[in-house]
């Protein structure tokens, strides 16, 4: 597409990855794994969508037309607001080598300056995109596990290039909006200006806090307060849409269990324990009281699981009925044969390896999924 001269060819590729049992047949392996639907996961532990972009290659006069503005600032794209974190870093030719090696990426543009200027018209050699997103990655999630959040999905896009031997700045902040635990994480070139920006949404609620350690716990939270907003919102008060109520749920427990941190909301950092009620306030101020009171009765479904499950077991000497089904365990166990359960798939263990082993190895003394690895299998052939 695009006019003639300038045409673009846009290709989507997803990617599944997904564990693989020893023996297992290939057959099998795309049956359990890879869905022609792509909004069904199947068994894949990471899913990747890539959407890419080819152009014509550049003409001679188009080449020397980018070498005469080498020296031109870029265009600037200005950052989403302050960093609550920052780290700066400067990518080397030796980093740009071993990445290439690493994932069989020979492409000339991140390895041989002369081509990069002669042939592509760019100042200096480029950073792979994908090794952006790892840097990204890694800084954003040693940080956002500082406060017992988990990168769930991320979406990414790069704006601008990324040049080697120039600082570049790893930046994030919470990202302004209803829904906690969603983050703008972006990178920040010499300039100041925005060159790769990703939307991380961190799964606290079900990752982070520790009343939904086992699995299946988070689903009984969600029929549970799914339940008691249609019983109130719904019925009672003839709501039609529960969708908020149901978020203000997840904001309110969200808030329960991060006691004594600040968050940002809209513009400004408050207490953690207000963003319910700010949130309810902001509706009231919008949408008006009949939508408040819809809304508020998130809040309330929120408030009796917390009091039915922690208060009153904790302070009252009462029995928490309200505990996770065997069968739901089970589903969700179901196929972790040999396995531990998490909530971003199934991590198997070698045969030889004891359950309970300290990390150890390449892996130092961190304590991280990776300490437990089993032996990998080749997807496909």
């Amino acid at each position: 597409m695009g006019k003639e001269g300038e045409e673009k060819v846009f290709v989507g590729i997803e990617r599944r990855i997904g564990t693989v049992h020893e023996g297992e047949k290939e057959s099998d392996v795309r049956k359990r794994i890879w869905k022609e639907d792509e909004e069904d996961f199947g068994q894949a532990s990471i899913i990747e969508n890539r959407n890419l972009v080819f152009m014509r290659e550049k003409s001679q006069e188009q080449v020397k037309y980018d070498k005469e503005r080498f020296s031109d600032s870029s265009r600037v794209v200005k950052p989403p607001g302050k960093p609550e974190f920052r780290h700066s870093m400067k990518p080397t030719k030796a980093l740009l080598f071993r990445f290439s090696a690493l994932t069989f990426n020979a492409h000339s543009i991140h390895l041989d300056k002369a081509y990069t200027q002669d042939v592509e018209g760019y100042r200096d050699l480029l950073v792979h995109g994908p090794l952006s997103l790892t840097l990204l990655l890694t800084t954003a999630q040693a940080y956002l596990a500082k406060l017992k959040l988990t990168i769930r999905d991320i979406e990414y896009r790069n704006l601008t290039p990324i040049y080697v031997g120039e600082e570049l700045g790893i930046c994030g902040k919470p990202k302004n909006g209803k829904i906690p635990g969603a983050w703008d994480v972006w990178i920040e070139n010499r300039e100041g200006g925005l060159a790769v920006r990703v939307y991380t949404y961190g799964s606290a609620l079900e990752t982070g806090s520790p009343r939904f350690s086992s699995p299946g716990d988070f689903l009984t939270y969600v029929f549970f307060v799914g339940t008691v907003i249609m019983l109130t919102a719904g019925f009672l008060l003839n709501g039609v849409i529960l969708t908020s109520a149901l978020i203000l749920a997840f904001i309110y427990t969200y808030a329960q269990d991060n006691r004594g941190r600040r968050v940002t909301f809209i513009i400004i950092q408050i207490p953690v324990e207000f963003l319910p009620w700010a949130t309810l306030v902001l509706t009231l101020v919008l949408a008006g009281w009949p939508s408040a009171l819809i809304e508020s009765m998130g809040i309330i479904a929120a408030h009796l699981y917390d009091f039915l499950t922690r208060l009153y077991p904790t302070f009252g000497g009462g029995r928490n009925y309200i505990t996770t089904p065997g069968f739901v365990r089970r589903l969700f166990v179901t196929s972790a044969r040999g396995g531990e359960y998490r909530t971003y798939g199934t991590a198997y263990r070698s045969s030889a390896q004891p359950r309970d082993s300290s990390s150890s190895g390449w892996t130092s003394s961190l304590q991280n999924p990776w300490s437990s690895r089993g032996a990998g299998r080749r997807l496909g052939g």
